[in-house]
């Protein structure tokens, strides 16, 4: 009996354990799912952890490298790759102080605007640092952004503004605003702080060896013969010894200062044209043979040959310069900038029929407006010509300054020196609403309304007091109009162009 009861639990327990198998498969299906989502999950999550781990280390990586060949290239004087390197850089990683400062350095010596944009990220990440906001203020005052000049160095605290370098980046801004009392006070505060630094000295002397002051002027001129003899500062001081030399009428310190400039080894073709100047003044016999000597000199560079003709334009030699560039091949003065001043020599000899020849056809690249304003000129005193003609060509050559204000400013020159009057009223009062310009146009404005409230030469004015000068009414004014032709050119001005 009981092995029967044990043969019957036995065949049941299998059948049994049949019929839980399933059941168990059936509740462990969700938890191995649920198993498997979550080591997907987490195996997207550790690679996704390692690939940005990985990429930082390898952005890191690139990075460094980058800087290292920029900073190379910075060094071999390589600037044009130096800055494309760099600006890689910047687009991994935007705030890279390191790379706005090898584009600041590498645009600075390129002479590029740029480099300002470049110095304000610096100045950005670094608000609180003096050196970033004088290299800023700096920066800006090299391209005449007079405004991010002066916000610059209002974010400098007080405690730093009595540092030499604030003073003397202080005393050029003054000087770009006209206020040279205010350059002076600074150049002296750098040299109270910093006595020793031949830097501040030569700025200070070279500033009050033009005082009125005695004593300033004194006391310049041997900061400036001591600094002659400093090898960094030679050039510089002898220009300025020789410059007073020859405004006190000194003629043999001034022989003596020229002399000593011409074997400088720092000495400029600016310098050249400085002694020209002098011994024009001096010495026809020692004038004469520097200048045949300095021509050749000059005809080697472009800009050299330019300085010079300009040089001898403004000193009654443009008759020499036409026959000079008879014997000069034509690629040397075809182009500018030595075109534009072969143009200003055919204008002051009154050659119209050469200079309307030489300006008709070619192009002068950036300074295009010149080359249309000459030939404008030249069409105005010719014989046959017509006010459309020489309108027409004159609009062009405003047109192409637009955006332009170097531009406006030359052709503003132009114009006054021409006594092209409408012409030149309208540019001077357009050029006035730019601040870095503004007050050479109301110095030009100033002059221009003098020029017009001052009576002509005619006989009626030798006569007896109480027969009525040529005045107003004879130039086709209403009484008490050249008092206020100066009004009526300025009140055209915003408020600002007096802030």
């Amino acid at each position: 009996m009981a092995e029967t009861i044990r043969s019957t639990e036995d065949r049941r327990s299998p059948q049994l354990f049949r019929r839980l198998k399933p059941f168990f498969q059936r509740q462990r299906w969700p938890a191995r799912l649920a198993f498997l989502l979550a080591a997907s999950a987490l195996t997207i999550f550790l690679a996704i952890i390692f690939f940005r781990s990985g990429s930082s280390v390898y952005n890191d990586w690139h990075e460094r490298r980058l800087l290292h060949r920029a900073a190379s290239m910075l060094q071999q004087e390589k600037f044009e790759q130096a800055a494309v390197t760099a600006r890689a850089i910047v687009q991994l990683h935007r705030e890279s102080l390191p790379a706005f400062s090898i584009l600041a350095e590498a645009t600075e010596k390129q002479n590029s605007e740029e480099t300002v944009w470049w110095r304000e990220q610096i100045a950005r990440l670094l608000p609180t640092d003096p050196d970033s906001q004088l290299n800023l203020a700096s920066a800006a005052l090299r391209f005449g952004q007079l405004d991010v000049a002066r916000k610059a160095l209002d974010r400098i605290s007080t405690p730093d503004r009595n540092r030499a370098a604030f003073h003397v980046v202080a005393g050029w801004l003054a000087r770009a605003e006209g206020n040279f009392v205010k350059q002076e006070e600074q150049f002296a505060a750098a040299v109270k702080e910093e006595p020793s630094n031949d830097l501040y000295q030569f700025n200070l002397a070279a500033l009050q060896i033009h005082s009125t002051d005695p004593k300033k002027s004194t006391k310049a001129r041997g900061t400036l013969d001591r600094l002659s003899k400093v090898a960094r500062f030679r050039t510089g001081a002898l220009r300025a010894l020789l410059n007073d030399a020859v405004a006190r009428d000194d003629l043999a310190a001034a022989d003596n200062f020229a002399q000593q400039l011409q074997m400088s080894q720092q000495v400029t073709f600016g310098d050249y044209l400085l002694c020209l100047n002098f011994y024009r003044k001096l010495d026809e016999k020692k004038f004469r043979p520097l200048l045949d000597r300095v021509k050749p000199f000059a005809a080697r560079n472009p800009s050299d040959l330019a300085a010079l003709m300009d040089w001898m334009n403004n000193n009654g030699l443009a008759g020499e310069i036409v026959k000079w560039i008879e014997k000069l091949p034509g690629d040397k003065i075809s182009s500018p900038p030595v075109s534009i001043t072969v143009a200003g020599a055919y204008a002051e000899v009154n050659n119209w029929s050469r200079l309307k020849r030489w300006t008709h056809s070619g192009s002068w690249g950036e300074t295009e407006y010149l080359r249309l304003a000459y030939q404008a000129i030249a069409t105005r005193q010719s014989q046959h010509a017509t006010d459309t003609e020489f309108e027409t060509l004159w609009r062009s050559a405003e047109e192409a300054t637009d955006q332009r204000p170097e531009g406006q400013l030359a052709l503003a020159h132009l114009a006054s020196k021409w006594k092209l009057e409408p012409e030149s009223e309208q540019l001077w009062l357009r050029i006035a609403r730019n601040p870095p310009m503004r007050r050479e146009a109301l110095n030009a404005l100033a002059r221009r309304a003098a020029d017009h409230s001052r009576p002509r030469p005619t006989r009626t004015q030798y006569r007896p007091k109480h027969k009525r000068v040529a005045g107003a009414r004879e130039r086709g004014l209403r009484p008490g109009a050249e008092r206020s032709q100066l009004r009526r050119h300025l009140r055209v001005l915003p408020l600002s162009a007096w802030t």
